[in-house]
């Protein structure tokens, strides 16, 4: 059973000897060169894994060969996806429609007489309400439930958030404060804990707390309930966001659970929480980790129902959920008619690949499989379904899509499917294309304009892939314009 006393003793002999230099022995340099030997060597083998094993299994682009008794590796030059600037560029659409969600809530008013943390909590709620709008955009997740447990989806994020804030200006800013000072990394990590010393705080680069005593602390973040609901609220968040190292059937990794949990005492590490991708972790938590949820099937039917509308809004006949009266094609997801140009969509929604296998499989047995689904009901509609609607079907042009909730294989054709992204197109419904100009010149709280889109020129533009040519060629644009407004 882990104490107070006995983790005191464990830092005190083993870590603050280095942050301070008093009571560094011999026997202590060599327990933390070993260490550093085992970590190194854990890196090595992960990547060995994954650059060696994985991609030449899962790559076709990767090869070895055996010439004259040593073994060659030979990579084909792929064609790069832009996979990373264009996860960029829709983390600052999500943020931007976040900050529009803080300007229209009350919360703006609660943070207004924070004074110095006012930029820093306003950043946390928009991330906070950015996650919250795309899982209900993009997933179609309204409410929160894990392992029976009801969850409040923007508690949950707001307390991530706000605890990422708090590392990034009383750990990270000082830290880098104290680097200026010192040119040396254990210098500064020691003034920071002296810092933290004086002002009665944990400023090492490991934090730990009795979880009954930061629920208590953080239960000021919960607006509504008794002083006894909210700290019972907070308890729960700080189950959902920690891994239990004596638990077995917890599978998570950090990127879901950045907490970690020995007894009754939560240990987080400031360096990696701070700058935690909040939606990945999020999407993954309830796309990955607890895939199996009994939710998951109202979630996809709202997200076939959710784009509906979208494309009702845009002036679009739509069919959603739409169930063939012959033949074995299906239930089909979603067709949208604008004049002559039918649009058949396949809908699918995942998590966010981090592995070249998981990748490989997407697209060998997902999307290959979704593409099969797709010639069916494309098959139906061409034999069946336009007949019942139009008199002549002769001139209608018909389109079909697989729409899925990630940027693997973005408009690349399976058999005769084009794959595009759910963001992509419920990006170009609204006419959001300008979301980094609105971000750059801060003009997020202004209406909408009531623009009506033009059906056909939209189908237009999705086949010609116009949104990410336009984006990615403005892609350097853009950076440079944030750096110079946040002078990075």
């Amino acid at each position: 059973m882990i104490t107070e006393k006995s983790l005191g003793l464990a830092l005190k002999s083993k870590m603050i000897p280095f942050l301070t230099s008093e009571g560094l022995t011999e026997a202590l340099i060599v327990q933390y060169e070993t260490f550093k030997k085992l970590v190194a060597i854990k890196i090595e083998i992960q990547n060995y894994q994954r650059n060696v094993f994985e991609s030449f299994s899962f790559n076709s682009n990767v090869n070895y060969e055996l010439k004259d008794k040593k073994l060659i590796h030979s990579n084909k030059k792929e064609k790069k996806d832009y996979w990373d600037e264009k996860n960029s560029l829709l983390l600052s659409y999500w943020f931007m429609k976040g900050s529009q969600k803080l300007l229209e809530s009350d919360y703006i008013y609660r943070i207004s007489p924070t004074g110095k943390n006012l930029e820093a909590n306003a950043i946390a709620l928009s991330k906070a309400f950015a996650v919250k709008e795309q899982l209900r955009q993009i997933y179609g997740i309204n409410d929160l439930k894990i392992n029976n447990v009801d969850l409040d989806l923007f508690d949950v994020m707001k307390t991530m958030a706000l605890s990422q804030a708090h590392y990034l200006k009383d750990h990270i800013e000082k830290f880098e404060g104290y680097l200026l000072e010192s040119n040396s990394h254990l210098k500064a990590l020691t003034k920071l804990m002296m810092h933290g010393l004086v002002t009665g705080e944990n400023r090492m680069p490991m934090t730990f707390a009795w979880q009954k005593d930061k629920s208590k602390r953080m239960s000021s973040w919960i607006i509504e309930g008794s002083n006894n609901q909210k700290i019972k609220k907070i308890n729960q968040i700080l189950n959902f966001w920690s891994c239990d190292l004596y638990d077995d059937n917890d599978d998570s990794n950090f990127s879901q659970k950045p907490f970690y949990k020995i007894d009754e005492m939560i240990f987080e590490f400031p360096w990696l929480t701070a700058f935690q991708n909040l939606n990945t972790s999020m999407i993954n938590y309830v796309r990955k980790l607890h895939k199996n949820r009994l939710e998951l099937k109202n979630e996809t039917d709202q997200i076939e129902l959710n784009l509906a509308e979208k494309f009702k809004k845009a002036g679009f006949q739509v069919f959603p959920q739409y169930f063939p009266k012959t033949g074995n094609a299906g239930e089909i997801d979603l067709i949208a008619i604008y004049e002559n140009h039918v649009v058949v969509m396949e809908i699918k929604s995942s998590y966010i690949r981090s592995s070249i296998k998981e990748i490989y499989e997407y697209r060998n047995f997902t999307l290959n499989k979704a593409a099969y689904q797709l010639t069916k009901k494309v098959e139906y509609v061409k034999s069946e379904f336009l007949r019942e609607y139009f008199e002549n079907s002769e001139e209608l042009k018909i389109h079909s899509w697989i729409i899925d909730t990630t940027l693997e294989f973005d408009h690349l054709y399976f058999g005769e499917h084009l794959k595009v992204s759910l963001d992509e197109v419920i990006i170009s419904l609204t006419l959001d294309h300008s979301f980094m100009n609105r971000i750059i010149e801060s003009d997020l709280d202004a209406k909408d304009e009531k623009v009506q889109i033009n059906g056909i020129e939209f189908i237009n533009n999705i086949g010609n892939n116009k949104f990410w040519n336009e984006q990615l060629g403005n892609y350097e644009e853009y950076i440079g314009k944030m750096s110079a407004k946040f002078a990075i």
